[in-house]
């Protein structure tokens, strides 16, 4: 964890990564497991590998990308835009992502 909030995991996360969410950037260089985000708030998750079943699931605010995932309503998943991809390749990633919001 950094003085700007940020969270970079290098390898695979269990489940319930980024649950209770409240702000600030959680990274995954890997996979996470079912119920990514779960209750999340607010800031943004970015998952460079698939981010499990469940995703978002109870989620009230807040951004995750991933390259892979099933999302759970009322999250739901988006091609991204020209901002998102953007936003990824400021943090040095590129190729196939969606928006999960």
């Amino acid at each position: 964890f950094d003085e700007e909030g940020k969270v970079i995991v290098n390898g695979n996360a269990g489940k319930n990564t980024g649950a209770v969410l409240n702000g600030g950037l959680v990274i995954i260089n890997g996979n996470t497991n079912d119920f990514t985000g779960f209750e999340m708030k607010n800031g943004v998750i970015v998952v460079d590998g698939n981010a499990g079943k469940y995703l978002g699931a109870k989620k009230k605010g807040g951004v995750i990308y991933a390259r892979d995932g099933k999302e759970i309503p009322p999250t739901k998943k988006y091609e991204l835009n020209k901002d998102d991809v953007e936003f990824l390749k400021s943090l040095g990633y590129t190729g196939k992502f969606y928006k999960f919001i």
